[in-house]
């Protein structure tokens, strides 16, 4: 852009400085009174600068044509690189690479009786968790964790012994599982009636609290995703 400025003002200049000359040397031939000879050549002459000043306007035209392209062109390439930015950034925060951070609830798991270990039940029967999980994803949860394992579509549980595997890291009690997601809707999805954490609370006599936050975090999720048999379908 800076060089088609340039190109512009040089030729503007010449142009400036080669008419004034010619006027001057008219002047100067004739002393002011040209013969017939003399006025056709200068009007010959004349013509051939009008000539030259119109093909450099074109050509500055065109310049400014193509420098309205090229800008148009960048400031394209600069929407295409933001949009695809976003795109990335969706669906790395979707495949949990990234960090999340918004508005959401807290679940904690505690026992009724500070003295007693029902919380160790969940151990055994993680499944009361990942249906907890379900629930909230079903809800409209955007982000998962428990404890601080993100949890993905590719997450598992596994119990070795008594100690809970999440990803394949341990973790344990007290468990606590955070979502970002609308506050509202995934509270009032987890405390349905007869719903998994009524069944938490009434038959393993276990507290299972929820907390509306108005900006929570969870962590990435720290594992390479490796498909052993599924693959992309190329057009």
């Amino acid at each position: 852009m800076k060089k088609e400025k340039l190109i512009f003002l040089i030729f503007s200049f010449i142009i400036g400085i080669t008419i004034a000359l010619q006027l001057k040397s008219i002047d100067d031939l004739t002393g002011g009174v040209a013969s017939s000879q003399k006025s056709r050549q200068l009007q010959s002459e004349l013509k051939s600068l009008r000539d030259k000043k119109l093909g450099l306007e074109q050509e500055l035209q065109a310049l400014e044509l193509r420098a309205k392209e090229l800008k148009d062109s960048e400031l394209q390439e600069d929407y295409m690189e933001q949009e695809l930015r976003k795109e990335i950034d969706k669906f790395e925060l979707m495949l949990g690479q990234k960090e999340a951070i918004g508005p959401g609830i807290v679940i904690k798991f505690q026992s009724s009786d500070q003295e007693s270990q029902q919380t160790a039940l969940l151990t055994y029967n993680y499944e009361l968790l990942l249906s907890v999980i379900n629930k909230l994803n079903a809800s409209g949860a955007e982000g998962i964790a428990i404890n601080e394992e993100r949890y993905v579509n590719t997450t598992f549980f596994q119990l070795v012994g008594d100690k809970l595997y999440v990803n394949g890291n341990p973790i344990f009690e007290p468990y606590e599982i955070r979502a970002v997601g609308n506050p509202d809707t995934m509270e009032s999805a987890l405390n349905l009636r007869y719903g998994v954490l009524w069944e938490i609370r009434k038959h393993y006599n276990i507290n299972a609290s929820i907390e509306k936050k108005p900006e929570l975090k969870l962590p990435r999720f720290t594992k390479n995703v490796e498909f052993k048999y599924s693959m992309p379908v190329e057009n």
